[in-house]
Parts: C-alpha cells; sequence; structure tokens
C-alpha cells in the first residue's frame, strides 16, 4: 500500500479553512440562544419544532450523562427517511464552563475540520444551542442516519465480532491511518470510543471505509503537546480493542509510516504508552 506524503501545515490549514467556513454559515452566538439548519432541511426543522416530542417515539442509540442520541424516522411527507438526534443537556455543569461554546458546537465545527482534512462524516443536518442570560442550558446536533452500517464497538470484546480478527485488524489500521491524519493537522482525541464510528457492512475488511460521528471531544493542541496526546490518543484505542502486543506493534509501524512528523519509533512509542497512568 503506497503511503501518503501527508503535510503538516497544508492538512492543519485545510481543517480551519473548512471549519471556519462552517462556523461562519451556522453564525452560533456567545450569549444568546441560536439555531440553523441546512437549506433543503429546513421544512423538516419547522415540523420538528412544532412537534418537540416526536422524537422520543424514535429509538434510543445510545444514552450517557448529559446526552442523548435517537434514531428516529421522519413522516411520509417527508420521505420516511431516518435521522440522528443528539441532545446536551448541561443542567448539571458548572456556570463557568456553561459561558464557552458548549459541546455540540464542537461536535459540529469538529466535525467540519475533519471533512477538511479528508475523513469521512455523516452530513449535519441542523444543530443549535438554548442560552440564557449567556449560559448554555442544552443543545442539539442533527445528522443523517447512514444504513447498512455497524459501530467499532461490535469489534471490542464485549462485541459480537471479537473473533472476526481480519476486520479487527483492518479496523485498527485504518483508525491509524486517520490518527495521523488528525495528529498531523493538530487534533488529537480526549478519549476514543469505537461507538463513534461506523462500518459499512459490505465493507473491505482489510480496509474498510470509516465514518466518524461524534467528534465533541477532539481539541485542537500546539505541536509543544504532540507528544503527550499521541500515545495517549494510541493507548485508549487499544485498551479498548484489546489488540496483543504483537498486532499493537503492527498497528504502532502503520501509524509511523502515515505520520512521519514525530520524533517516536516503535519502541519509544510503545514505552510513552507504558508510562501512562490510567
Amino acid at each position: 500500500m503506497e503511503t501518503p506524503n501527508l503535510d503538516s501545515h497544508t492538512l492543519h490549514h485545510q481543517g480551519k479553512v473548512k471549519m471556519r467556513d462552517f462556523i461562519r454559515e451556522i453564525a452560533p452566538s456567545r450569549w444568546t440562544s441560536w439555531d440553523w439548519c441546512r437549506e433543503d432541511f429546513r421544512p423538516i426543522a419547522a415540523w420538528l419544532k412544532k412537534h418537540p416530542n416526536a422524537i422520543r417515539k424514535g429509538s434510543y442509540i445510545s444514552h450517557t450523562l448529559g446526552k442523548e442520541v435517537w434514531q428516529f424516522r421522519l413522516p411520509k411527507t417527508f420521505g420516511s427517511k431516518y435521522i440522528v438526534y443528539k441532545f446536551y443537556d448541561f443542567s448539571r455543569e458548572d456556570l463557568l464552563k456553561r459561558l464557552g461554546f458548549s459541546a455540540g458546537y464542537f461536535d459540529v465545527a469538529n466535525a467540519a475540520f475533519l471533512q477538511g482534512i479528508g475523513i469521512q462524516i455523516p452530513a449535519i443536518l441542523a444543530c443549535g444551542e438554548s442560552r440564557q442570560c449567556g449560559f448554555a442550558k442544552s443543545a442539539y446536533v442533527i445528522m443523517e442516519y447512514i444504513e447498512d452500517t455497524y459501530d467499532g464497538s461490535l469489534l471490542t470484546p464485549a462485541g459480537a465480532f471479537i473473533d472476526k480478527s481480519r476486520i479487527r485488524m483492518g479496523f485498527g489500521l485504518k483508525v491509524m491511518e486517520q490518527f495521523a491524519r488528525l495528529h498531523l493537522s493538530g487534533f488529537y482525541f480526549n478519549h476514543f470510543h469505537s461507538h463513534s464510528v461506523l462500518i459499512p457492512k459490505s465493507c473491505d475488511e482489510d480496509n474498510p471505509t470509516l465514518i466518524w460521528t461524534d467528534v465533541a471531544n477532539c481539541k485542537l493542541r500546539s505541536s509543544f503537546y504532540a507528544r503527550k496526546y499521541i500515545p495517549r490518543d494510541l493507548l485508549h484505542f487499544f485498551v479498548e480493542l484489546r489488540y496483543d502486543t504483537n498486532q499493537i506493534h503492527t498497528l504502532c509501524d502503520h501509524y509511523l509510516t502515515f505520520n512521519t512528523h514525530t520524533n517516536f519509533t516503535t519502541s519509544s512509542l510503545w514505552k510513552a504508552m507504558l508510562a501512562i497512568k490510567h
């Protein structure tokens, strides 16, 4: 497989341009409530506002503290298509934290950045924040629903595909390539979650397509911190997927062939991961 010569400056610039253009389009406010939706989604957004409880007739995708994710089928008048609705509740967060932009905002802004550097995400259809006296109360993100996919949690030890070694390794290799692309552009995860990555059911198991659905926790860091966050990101991934030692070394080798702008070797990267305290 031919490895591209990824340039850190170019990737960072492409991501920032895409993010800046998207932020300009959605026009968020840090002081008042705001809403945005794609032009062709406006009739549906208007219907959802008139029927705020309709989403809860859908099915849960996930539910964590302060965040609900629903799958909802639209009425026949809108083509009976499925959408994904994320709802964030910030009532339990500190007031000072609620003065800044919310996790919902960062989810869509970071998604635009990832699009800019060539990582696939579902289309953002609508988003917004509810604010009172400048404090974020809640936020929502509506995304397209990608059919005929499964999420990466099926490849974890608790998942149904734990014995499918071929797709597990193909998934790992592809994540390493996209981690390298993220890190070169200056983006890092706080915590990787396999359920945030979708895999088409008909994909090439050795080289699967990955679709990232939740990137709210990504952070843009300076190059000064790169040595700290690279092993941390990789470690969280390896811990969740439970690859064996030989597989981890293979995946680290693959990562370093794509991210050549680091002074890590496979050996030093392994030692850096072992040194991280959980």
